[in-house]
């Protein structure tokens, strides 16, 4: 499994925080926010429309950045781009 690289980044709710660290590839935070993105990461290898492929797993920064986004959280400014603007 090859996984993509980040700096640590922060993924705001309305209520509450998460980070992705970049030293353990994993989230920390808020346990509710990290089940709902956790939720959706299947580790499955995926190709995503104007982002790419790449493993749906919490270790891949890109694929818990897309996740993120995609359920309507706000993304830290050292989150990994990818594909299309935020």
């Amino acid at each position: 499994m090859e996984l993509n690289e980040s700096e640590s980044f922060e993924i705001l709710s309305a209520t509450a925080s998460a980070y992705w660290k970049k030293e353990r590839r994993r989230l920390e935070g808020n346990p509710e926010l990290i089940a709902r993105i956790l939720k959706e990461l299947d580790g499955q290898f995926r190709t995503v429309c104007d982002v790419g492929s790449f493993w749906f797993d919490e270790r891949d920064p890109l694929a818990v950045a897309h996740i993120s986004d995609t359920l309507g959280y706000r993304l830290g400014p050292t989150a990994p781009r990818y594909g299309y603007e935020r």
